[in-house]
C-alpha cells in the first residue's frame, strides 16, 4: 500500500535513520551548522557527532538499492544483482 507522505529527507546517524519532513530537515540542518551538541526528533535526543547526514529520500533509496547489489541500466531501470538488462527492445 502507498500512502502519500512528507517525508522528503532522510537523517541517517550511527543508531539508524529517521525520516523528516523538509520542515524538520530545516531545522536539524541549522542545528548542525550553529554546532549544538543534541538535536530532537519525535522526541528522541540524538547527539550531533552520531549525525551522518541529511538526504533527500530518493538518494536514500537509491543507494539502498546498490547496498543490495541492483544496478541501473542505461535506460535508467533498475535491475536485481546478475539480472540481465531486457531494455533494448523497448526504448527504441
Amino acid at each position: 500500500m502507498n500512502e502519500i507522505t512528507d517525508k522528503t529527507k532522510v537523517l541517517l546517524y550511527r543508531g539508524g535513520k529517521y525520516y523528516l519532513n523538509d520542515t524538520q530537515a530545516t531545522t536539524i540542518q541549522e542545528a548542525i551548522k550553529q554546532g549544538g551538541s543534541y538535536i530532537e526528533i519525535e522526541g528522541d535526543l540524538i547527539m550531533i557527532n552520531s549525525v551522518i547526514g541529511v538526504i533527500s529520500t530518493s538518494k536514500y533509496i537509491e543507494q539502498e538499492k546498490i547496498k543490495r547489489g541492483e544496478w541501473q541500466c542505461k535506460y535508467g531501470e533498475w535491475h536485481e544483482r546478475n539480472q540481465q538488462c531486457g531494455h533494448d527492445g523497448i526504448h527504441k
